[in-house]
């Protein structure tokens, strides 16, 4: 059949393993739940000299609400996003210091 205006449409994209590398859709942000979840097992039991939540939240594409209602709830002191960002590896992006499989990166904004 044919498109039409107003129809809807998703992208489909199957979990691959190229390597040392997974591909699949929203790995950005499974990655950074991943690092979370790994974090809380390494602190747990810990006696820490400070209130520690962790947050996982929807909607970062659309103004962060989710992580914004969160913040306005918890009124942390420091707050840390985990994130993926870009390469600078890949084709038409050659103008970042981090690459694939170069480390971790970090970004202060």
């Amino acid at each position: 059949g044919s498109v039409r205006v107003g129809d809807s449409a998703a992208l489909t994209r199957e979990f691959a393993v190229r390597g040392d590398r997974l591909i699949a859709k929203s790995m950005d942000d499974r990655i950074g739940c991943a690092v979370a979840i790994e974090a809380m097992r390494a602190l747990k039991g810990k006696n820490l000299p400070n209130t520690l939540y962790f947050v996982f939240t929807t909607q970062e594409e659309v103004g962060l609400r989710g992580a914004r209602v969160a913040a306005n709830a918890i009124a942390p002191d420091y707050g840390i996003a985990l994130d993926v960002t870009a390469t600078g590896d890949t084709p038409k992006n050659n103008s970042l210091a981090v690459r694939l499989g170069g480390g971790t990166a970090i970004k202060v904004v």
